[in-house]
């Protein structure tokens, strides 16, 4: 199931405004692509340096989405209204924005916790999304520079069915981690090592928030974060209750601590992480 949202939402969530079509319709998903368009989906028309979605919107409504948003510097809404009057038309300044925004509200309507991890957090993540599965899925992405327009759908595919959403940033782009952060309002970062983009991602966050960090890391013992923000050093005391489980191998062992101290955060039981480490 896609995200089901009404037009009243999509106005708050985007600052947009209802040029036209039922308040209190109800759309079902979200597309950028005419080639995906489904029955009752919004179709959101991004631009790019070969193209320009807007030129697209009239096809879209044509094979069957409910609405989509429109630039007002388009020039296309008054046409638009015109042909479609009982389309969903919803007026905004920048659609790209509006569907980071639309991924945000959704996100929290749902109510799933977010965790995004610093380039290089991927067997951390993997670890924790193993153990997580003990209990519900967690909804895994990997976020890529220059395509948070992805990132925005995949969040508008979370369902209740997802417990959390595990963010692997995969590069080293500190204007990428604040974007993710405005997108997502984490409540949770992984920082695997000092580098501006994890200062970058420690800025956005918005308090209370929580970070975890390596034990050996200079992080915890150089950085003062904002008030709000707790780092978190991961080490063996704060992982299993028997730390001669954990790998032998000082890297493995850092990523177990750190996948172990973020489950144990977001709710799991010992004897959950242990099934889930069984299950590896």
């Amino acid at each position: 199931m896609s995200a089901r949202l009404i037009p009243n939402e999509i106005v708050r969530a985007t600052r947009g405004r209802l040029a036209c079509g039922n308040a209190l319709a109800m759309l079902n998903g979200v597309c950028t692509s005419v080639s995906r368009v489904s029955p009752g989906c919004l179709f959101v028309p991004l631009k790019t340096d070969d193209a320009d979605g807007h030129r697209d919107i009239d096809t879209a409504l044509g094979k069957g989405a409910g609405g989509a948003l429109c630039e007002r510097s388009s020039g296309k809404l008054a046409g638009l209204v015109k042909k479609w009057p009982l389309k969903i038309l919803v007026e905004v300044d920048d659609s790209l924005e509006g569907l980071l925004n639309l991924a945000c509200f959704w996100r929290h309507k749902i109510n799933a916790p977010a965790v995004i991890g610093t380039h290089g957090s991927e067997p951390i993540l993997n670890l924790a999304a193993t153990m997580l599965k003990t209990k519900k899925n967690p909804l895994y992405l990997q976020s890529h520079k220059n395509a948070l327009d992805e990132t925005a759908l995949s969040l508008l595919g979370l369902t209740a069915n997802h417990g959390w959403v595990l963010i692997e940033m995969k590069h080293d782009c500190p204007e990428t981690a604040g974007r993710l952060c405005e997108m997502c309002m984490p409540s949770i970062a992984l920082i695997t090592d000092e580098t501006p983009c994890a200062r970058a991602l420690m800025e956005s966050l918005e308090p209370p928030a929580v970070v975890f960090v390596p034990e050996s890391s200079l992080i915890a013992v150089d950085c003062k974060p904002r008030k709000g923000i707790q780092i978190i050093p991961c080490g063996p005391d704060n992982a299993l209750d028997k730390p001669g489980d954990l790998p032998a191998d000082d890297d493995a062992r850092t990523r177990m601590c750190m996948a172990l101290a973020l489950v144990r955060h977001l709710g799991l039981s010992p004897q959950d992480m242990r099934t889930g480490l069984d299950a590896l």
